[in-house]
């Protein structure tokens, strides 16, 4: 995945969680001005790192008779 964990919270043993919401288009790329937090974490550094490991998700988006 290419999220980065905040070096700050890492040593300093914190945790959270980010629910983004995204939006992808019919090439699997994410639709980076699109993107927005859902649900914060409380902790704008892991806000900060979910938003920017956001931009570099890739999927493979469904097909219906070879249409994506």
């Amino acid at each position: 995945l290419p999220f980065q964990y905040p070096v700050a919270q890492y040593l300093g043993r914190m945790e959270g969680n980010v629910t983004l919401r995204l939006f992808v288009d019919a090439e699997g790329r994410v639709v980076t001005d699109s993107t927005r937090i859902d649900q914060s974490s409380g902790i704008s550094a892991f806000d900060s790192a979910a938003l920017a490991g956001a931009r570099e998700l890739r999927f493979r988006p469904a097909r219906r008779r070879g249409t994506a």
